[in-house]
């Protein structure tokens, strides 16, 4: 589970993945390359700040059963605002 308060200032662009780097969060991933669904993680709030989901991760979450109205992968998605995420169970 993740460290609960963990927040940082990211820049526009960046992915999910390295928001959590630069938290201090040590999270779960494989592959980086949106294709293993290990760094799957459920948005709790903010999804209006995150790209939409390209085909690939679509197809992960679907594989995985993530809906991708509440679940994304950390390592490609990229964020443009605030956004509250938690280990997806």
């Amino acid at each position: 589970m993740l460290p609960s308060n963990a927040t940082a200032e990211v820049p526009a662009g960046k992915t999910l993945l390295d928001a959590g780097e630069l938290a201090g969060v040590d999270m779960e991933a494989g592959c980086f390359h949106c294709n293993c669904g290990t760094c799957a993680v459920e948005v709790v709030h903010g999804m209006e700040n995150l790209d939409s989901p390209s085909a690939d991760e679509l197809e992960v979450l679907d594989q995985w059963n993530r809906d991708p109205e509440s679940c994304r992968l950390a390592c490609c998605v990229k964020l443009h605002g605030d956004v509250t995420i938690k280990h997806a169970e």
